[in-house]
């Protein structure tokens, strides 16, 4: 039996969430371990935006969007990690 959509859509929305919590608190600490927003855009925006026909043409937009969601991580999200407090990611210069 499979779970109903509304769960699995939910269930994906909490994940994107944590993950993007995750990636925003990597890039605060981008003097330490190299990886700002950018970076970390362009590498995961392709498996987080991909779909079927995933190309290279798609990555360019693909890492934006995810670039636009980190940044403007605390005006749409909650910190899963920490709600009190979401760090602001960091831009390469």
């Amino acid at each position: 039996m499979r779970p109903p959509r509304l769960f699995v859509v939910w269930e994906k929305a909490k994940l994107h969430n944590l993950f993007l919590s995750v990636s925003n608190r990597v890039a605060a600490n981008h003097e330490v371990n190299k990886m700002t927003s950018d970076n970390l855009s362009l590498l995961f925006g392709p498996s987080m935006m991909g779909g079927k026909d995933n190309s290279v043409f798609e990555m360019p937009l693909q890492s934006a969007v995810l670039l636009f969601l980190m940044h403007n991580y605390s005006v749409i999200f909650v910190d899963e990690l920490d709600p009190k407090k979401t760090p602001t990611p960091s831009t390469s210069k």
